[in-house]
């Protein structure tokens, strides 16, 4: 597994003026690049900061009440503790007619699943932009007019962005329904017709650009707008693609494509995040031939090495219309996983409250280092809270 570190946590949570501390530990995934996943916890002491209950200080303070031990920790445990930003990088090459309609389809029924907690939504394209200028696209992209403009392209996906495109020479037929006028928004969002926003956000000319480097366009729009996510949130990246990243045979977008540590970096480093993971409704090994993998643009598999790397969801691009199961899992993976980082270092656990009763010890893990506690059993998409009785 690997370690939290808990001095980088603490310094994106006094930068960004946050009242509580986002827990960042995994106990159930050794992903290879977040180093910690699913926080959904934050901390706090009671008012004094003393213990409460049989071991010591008052057994009125606030939320204290029946812990034993000489201090105590409060937390608040659940889905509305973190935000989870949900990003969708889908692909706009031509290829992508073949599997368009039951992707939208898939997606109608994503959009309409339980989310959890404060979830939202954006879309962006895998259209890769050029390092000379990040508002012209990459040299080796067959363009058309108005291409730099395209909704989604180092942008997400909005009503907007469309009026920009269509004042710049764009296919603006390829969009008979209206978009949506939010950059980012809720799952089940709609726009004017009724019609999901999640939905909507995959309409685009699909002209053959050749080349769709969705690796490479996620690190370029931090170039280029910088933070992109909220602060404090739990951001899950989802590609959408029926190629594999470049999905063409350019040399410099294969030979300059981010790994996968450097796109975590990148990621990581322009936003205050709680942590990371990345999803994919993709060409799977093994899985149906699409047009793209069928010419061997498989290039090694990037996206998906990517998904499995820190432990993602998934799924063949061609196998089913219906993400709900997709979506559940998706919403699923961004719960809070029940780990709790205590203010000092403590050499016992003496009792523990959820939602004002007391629990069984048998459930309670002190960490080997005494920095954190584990608590077995909690249902993570109710918010509740949680009082850790404990001795240094």
């Amino acid at each position: 597994m690997l370690s939290a570190n808990w001095g980088d946590v603490m310094a994106r949570i006094t930068a960004a003026g946050l009242l509580s501390l986002i827990a960042v530990v995994s106990a159930c995934s050794a992903p290879e690049f977040i180093g910690s996943s699913n926080p959904r916890v934050s901390t706090k002491k009671n008012a004094s900061g003393e213990a409460v209950g049989s071991g010591g200080g008052s057994a009125n303070q606030a939320n204290g009440e029946g812990v034993g031990g000489t201090k105590s920790a409060s937390f608040k445990y659940g889905p509305k503790s973190t935000p989870n930003d949900v990003l969708f990088i889908f692909d706009d090459s031509s290829s992508m007619d073949n599997d368009l309609a039951s992707v939208k389809a898939g997606f109608e029924k994503l959009a309409g699943t339980d989310w959890f907690g404060d979830t939202r939504i954006a879309v962006m394209t895998t259209l890769p932009g050029d390092p000379a200028n990040l508002s012209n696209v990459h040299p080796d992209v067959d363009k058309y007019t108005g291409i730099q403009f395209e909704p989604g392209f180092l942008s997400f996906v909005s009503a907007a962005a469309f009026e920009v495109y269509k004042t710049n020479g764009g296919k603006i037929s390829y969009y008979p329904e209206p978009l949506c006028a939010d950059e980012w928004f809720l799952p089940a969002a709609v726009n004017s017709n009724n019609r999901r926003c999640l939905s909507v956000a995959l309409q685009n000319p699909h002209h053959g650009v050749g080349c769709e480097a969705g690796m490479t366009a996620l690190s370029q729009i931090h170039d280029k707008r910088g933070k992109i996510f909220r602060d404090g949130a739990f951001a899950q990246v989802v590609f959408v693609s029926d190629a594999q990243d470049p999905g063409c045979g350019s040399s410099a977008l294969q030979n300059n494509r981010p790994t996968g540590d450097a796109l975590r970096s990148k990621v990581m480093e322009k936003n205050k995040i709680a942590g990371l993971k990345f999803h994919g409704v993709l060409a799977v090994e093994g899985g149906t031939l699409t047009d793209e993998t069928q010419g061997g643009k498989t290039f090694g598999y990037p996206y998906n090495q990517l998904v499995k790397a820190t432990n993602g969801i998934l799924i063949d691009i061609t196998a089913s219309t219906d993400y709900s199961e997709f979506a559940k899992s998706l919403a699923k993976s961004a719960l809070p996983d029940p780990v709790f980082p205590l203010p000092q270092k403590a050499s016992k656990v003496n009792g523990v409250k959820a939602a004002g009763q007391l629990i069984s010890a048998d459930r309670v893990h002190l960490s080997p280092d005494g920095l954190s506690v584990r608590i077995d059993g909690l249902d993570p998409s109710t918010d509740i809270d949680i009082v850790v009785g404990f001795t240094p």
